[in-house]
C-alpha cells in the first residue's frame, strides 16, 4: 500500500512560518550567535566551500518557487500544501547552511577573520531578509485583510524575494572567490581610497594654503569676539605663508608621486595574491594560511591609514611647518609598512624574476628620497 499523502492548511503554514522566525531569524541575529552554534556536519569527498556554494544556490532556487505563489490568486487551499513543501524545505536547507557554518569557525588555518566576519555579516544580512519573508507570509494568510488590499501589495510582497537572491549571490560569490578572493577586494577597495587622497592633493594644488581657517575658530566664539581678536591682534603674515608655501608644495608634489607609487605597490600586491591563490601554492600549502592572509590584510590597511593621515596633517598644517623634521614619525611608520609589503609580495614571487625585477626598481624609486 502506498502511503497516504498529507494535506497542509493555511494554519500549518503559518506554524511553519513562526517557527522560522523563533529557531532561525530571532536567534542568529549577531556574531556571537553564530559562533555559538554546536553542530556536529560532517562532510565526504567535499568542503565547506563547496557546501556553501551547494546550499546557497539552493536556497535561491526554493525562494524562487515560494515568490511563483507568494500572491492571493496563487495562494489558496489547493496550493496550500505545495506552498508548506516549499517552505519546510526552504527552512530545511536554511538549517543546513547554519549547521555548515561551525565548520568555517575550527579552521583559522585555513580561514582569515576578515573572510569569517564577511561570512557572518551575510549570514545575518540573509536571516533579516528571511524575516521580511515572513511578515509576507503572515499579511497573505490574514484573513481581515481583503483580496482586493492584498493584490495592491504585490510588488512589494516580492522584495524580500528579491533580497534573498541578493543574499544568497553574495554568500555565492564569497564562497567562490575564497580568502584571497576577498583580500583582493578589500586591497581594491584602499587603493579607491589613495584615488580619494590624490584627488584632495590636486584640489589643494590648485589653490595651495595653510591651515584651515574653519578648524582655527572657536565654534562657541561670538562673530564680536572675533573682531576685538582681530584688533587686538593686527598681524600680517601673507609673506610669511608664501615663504613657507614655497617649500611645502614641493613636498607635497613629492607625496602625490610618492602615493602613485603606493598605488602600483597595491597593485602589483594584488596581482600577486590572485596569482598565488590560482598557483595554489604559497597560501594553501601553509599550515597557517589564515593567520598569513590576517597579516597582509592588517598591512595594507596600515598603510592605506598612514597615507591619510600623513597628508591630512600636511594640508591642515598651520605657519609653524617644517616639512624637514614635522613628519618624519608618520614616514618612518608608513616606510616600514611598505618594506614589509614589499617583502611580502616578493616572497609570493620567489620565482618570478621579472616581478621581483620590478619590484627592485620600486624600492629604488621610492626609498631614494624617503
Amino acid at each position: 500500500m502506498s502511503e497516504v499523502e498529507q494535506d497542509f492548511s493555511k494554519e500549518n503554514i503559518l506554524e511553519l512560518t513562526t517557527n522560522l522566525k523563533v529557531e532561525f531569524v530571532k536567534k542568529y541575529t549577531t556574531n556571537e550567535s553564530l559562533l555559538a552554534i554546536n553542530s556536529k556536519t560532517k562532510l565526504q569527498n567535499s568542503d565547506e566551500n563547496l557546501e556553501l556554494a551547494k546550499l546557497t544556490k539552493l536556497i535561491r532556487s526554493i525562494a524562487t518557487k515560494i515568490g511563483i505563489l507568494l500572491n492571493p490568486g496563487k495562494f489558496v487551499e489547493k496550493n496550500y500544501t505545495i506552498f508548506y513543501k516549499e517552505l519546510q524545505n526552504f527552512s530545511n536547507h536554511i538549517f543546513f547552511l547554519l549547521s555548515l557554518l561551525p565548520l568555517f569557525y575550527k579552521n583559522p588555518s585555513v580561514y582569515p577573520s576578515y573572510f569569517l566576519n564577511d561570512l557572518n555579516k551575510l549570514i545575518i544580512n540573509l536571516m533579516e531578509n528571511i524575516s521580511k519573508l515572513c511578515i509576507e507570509i503572515e499579511l497573505l494568510s490574514d484573513d481581515s485583510i481583503d483580496n482586493e488590499a492584498k493584490e495592491e501589495r504585490n510588488e512589494e510582497r516580492l522584495i524580500p524575494i528579491g533580497l534573498i537572491w541578493n543574499s544568497c549571490d553574495s554568500l555565492l560569490e564569497l564562497s567562490e572567490i575564497g580568502p584571497t578572493g576577498v583580500l583582493s577586494k578589500l586591497i581594491t577597495k584602499n587603493s579607491t581610497l589613495l584615488n580619494d587622497v590624490l584627488e584632495e592633493i590636486d584640489d589643494w594644488l590648485v589653490e595651495p594654503s595653510l591651515g584651515n581657517e574653519d578648524f582655527l575658530v572657536d565654534e562657541y566664539s561670538s562673530d564680536e569676539e572675533d573682531k576685538d581678536d582681530s584688533k587686538l591682534n593686527p598681524i600680517d603674515d601673507s609673506n610669511d605663508n608664501e615663504e613657507i608655501l614655497k617649500v611645502v608644495v614641493p613636498f607635497v608634489k613629492d607625496w602625490q608621486k610618492n602615493i602613485k607609487l603606493i598605488k602600483l605597490l597595491f597593485s602589483s600586491f594584488i596581482k600577486s595574491i590572485k596569482e598565488n591563490n590560482t598557483k595554489s601554492s604559497k597560501f594553501k600549502s601553509s599550515s597557517n594560511q589564515g593567520e598569513i592572509l590576517d597579516s597582509l590584510n592588517a598591512l595594507h590597511d596600515n598603510i592605506s591609514e598612514s597615507v591619510d593621515i600623513l597628508v591630512s596633517d600636511i594640508l591642515s598644517s598651520d605657519t609653524f611647518i617644517d616639512v624637514q623634521t614635522d613628519f618624519n614619525e608618520e614616514i618612518e611608520k608608513l616606510n616600514e609598512y611598505l618594506k614589509k609589503m614589499v617583502k611580502a609580495i616578493k616572497n609570493l614571487n620567489s620565482n618570478d624574476e621579472k616581478r621581483n625585477k620590478w619590484l627592485n626598481v620600486w624600492e629604488i624609486k621610492y626609498f631614494e628620497k624617503n
